[in-house]
């Protein structure tokens, strides 16, 4: 893990509180940038932040999830037949 994530690393007025379904964790946010390909409109480019959690052992299991900050730019298509999601950007 770089130095910069880890949360022994994190200066306390840095560090913000979350709760909910997956129960309580501290969190780091860092700005980030994030970048899709679509075969019609190329590499998409969308900057924000993105909200760090601080890795624990009962923490490990919850997987990783898109925010609805990053979802909202795409219509998601769930074909169960293919097992498969697709996402079209909005442009």
């Amino acid at each position: 893990m770089p130095a910069t994530l880890d949360p022994s690393n994190w200066n306390v007025a840095d560090i913000h509180l979350a709760s909910g379904i997956g129960g309580g964790a501290r969190y780091l946010e860092v700005v980030a940038s994030f970048a899709f390909f679509d075969d019609e409109a190329g590499w998409i480019e969308l900057h924000g932040s993105v909200q760090l959690s601080e890795l624990r052992q009962d923490n490990q299991h919850i997987p990783s999830l898109l925010g609805l900050d990053v979802l909202r730019h795409f219509t998601m298509t769930l074909n169960l037949t293919a097992q498969s999601l697709d996402f079209e950007w909005l442009g």
